[in-house]
């Protein structure tokens, strides 16, 4: 490793992700730093998932480190996002000791989802077809969200 190169190791260091307060080195998301004979350092991080809310802190902070390393005289950085592999080896490295949690949801856990309704009564003019359309720009979480049932009466498409 050249020397430029290691003083943008060291400079990416300094590096803190905003949410878990560790260096950026330290949980594996520089996956790569090049320097040219010309100083130009390009450095690659790679981020847990696509929409993290602190890439841009992230993103901004590395330019600035690289940028500050003694004989760099260019700083690209280079944003990407963790395989599902390396993932995992970064929630391993966060979590350390403590390893990982058992499944929240599973059979054997002690937690039940249940669904509490409420909702207000439909009176329908059975001398003539009702008119469904009301049905379908409610919310589908307020009528059901499959068969689109309403104090059991079922929509036309579901008829038959």
């Amino acid at each position: 490793m050249s020397d430029i190169a290691g003083a943008v190791w060291a400079e990416l260091a300094r590096v803190r992700d905003p949410e878990i307060l560790r260096p950026i080195t330290d949980l594996g998301m520089v996956q790569s730093v090049e320097v040219d004979d010309a100083g130009r350092a390009t450095v690659s991080v790679l981020l847990t998932i696509a929409g993290c809310p602190a890439a841009r802190k992230i993103e901004a902070e590395a330019r600035q480190a690289v940028a500050a390393a003694a004989g760099v005289t260019e700083a690209n950085v280079v944003i990407g996002v963790m395989s599902p592999s390396e993932r995992q080896a970064f929630i391993e490295r966060v979590r350390g000791e403590r390893g990982s949690r058992p499944q929240q949801f599973g059979p054997d856990s002690l937690t039940r989802v249940i669904t509490v309704t409420s909702g207000k009564g439909v009176s329908v003019n059975l001398r003539s077809p009702p008119d469904w359309r009301w049905l379908s720009q409610r919310p589908a979480w307020q009528w059901g969200s499959s068969t689109r049932t309403c104090s059991g009466f079922r929509s036309p498409a579901s008829w038959g």
